[in-house]
């Protein structure tokens, strides 16, 4: 017992002689000093609790339960108080802020979302109803019957696909639709078979006059058939050139009509009438392979309101 005395009067002396030195040259934070109080605290305490219970749960083992209560006890306050010390208490501040900014992430809303997806599938096959044959495979959509249902959702999958062309020609059919309107407006003259029957009635006047007897009236008929006929090669210009619009427009329409149904008839074909959500068109699109429909522009709120 005598040595032990000694060491523990010379660590004694020690820590008085070392507070002495260092007291004024480090300051302890207040952080500090409240973690190491609590240190020293929590070591205390948790040493005499622990220790208490495992004395009653032995039922009368008293070396047992002292043996877990210094080891609790003297151990957890050796560990989380002077063990540790200052960069101690970092290190489990640290570790604190860490476990707190993992928890923040929304694992549960993750798979809480997978239910409420296959709730909206749900909902939306509901309501593509007879649609639903959207599901078939690319060689049935292909070889389906017309009038089926796997026909006209087929129908209307070619429809979309058709659209890029049918615009592209529907844009050619509307400049050659103004370009012939336009050609129309600027002529006023006769037909070119009006203007032919006049000249073959001028001819045949022509023909009874003698050129040398009836000369003055030969030749002013003569100049009248040269008028006709120069008014001829007008009307003959305009009506080639209307014609051959004429002819563009057929081509074009005839064109257009073997694309079959825009997608708006072929997907009132398909429904029966029946409008779909835009949410429901969409899912139509992604079981067809389809791009995003367009969402039609509803204008300003101004503007819906001037129409209400």
């Amino acid at each position: 017992m005598k040595p032990l005395k000694t060491t523990l009067s010379a660590l004694a002396i020690s820590a008085v002689t070392l507070g002495a030195v260092s007291g004024g040259a480090i300051m302890l934070s207040a952080d500090v000093v409240y973690a190491k109080g609590n240190d020293n605290g929590n070591g205390g305490g948790n040493g005499g609790g622990n220790g208490g219970g495992k004395d009653k749960s032995d039922r009368g083992n008293g070396n047992k339960g002292n043996d877990k209560s210094a080891s609790k006890g003297g151990g957890s306050s050796a560990k989380k108080g002077n063990g540790d010390g200052f960069f101690g208490f970092l290190k489990k501040k640290d570790k604190t802020t860490k476990q707190q900014t993992a928890s923040v992430k929304p694992k549960a809303a993750k798979a809480e979302s997978k239910p409420e997806k296959a709730e909206n599938r749900g909902a939306l096959a509901s309501e593509l109803k007879g649609l639903n044959a959207a599901h078939a495979s690319p060689n049935a959509l292909a070889n389906a019957s017309p009038n089926s249902m796997v026909g006209k959702v087929a129908a209307y999958q070619t429809a979309v696909n058709n659209e890029a062309e049918r615009e592209a020609l529907e844009g050619e059919l509307l400049l050659k639709e103004e370009e012939l309107a336009a050609l129309i407006e600027a002529y006023d003259g006769r037909t070119s078979e009006a203007i032919n029957a006049d000249i073959l009635a001028k001819q045949t006047e022509l023909d009874g006059l003698d050129p040398v007897a009836d000369e003055a009236a030969y030749n002013a008929l003569v100049e009248e058939i040269e008028d006709l006929n120069a008014e001829l090669g007008g009307a003959v210009e305009f009506e080639t050139a209307s014609s051959t619009l004429a002819d563009d427009i057929m081509g074009l329409e005839t064109q257009i009509e073997d694309l079959g149904p825009t997608p708006e008839d072929a997907l009132a074909i398909a429904t029966d009438g029946r409008e779909l959500s835009p949410e429901a068109l969409s899912e139509l699109h992604r079981l067809l392979g389809l791009p995003e429909p367009e969402v039609e522009d509803l204008g300003e709120p101004e503007e819906m309101a001037a129409t209400e």
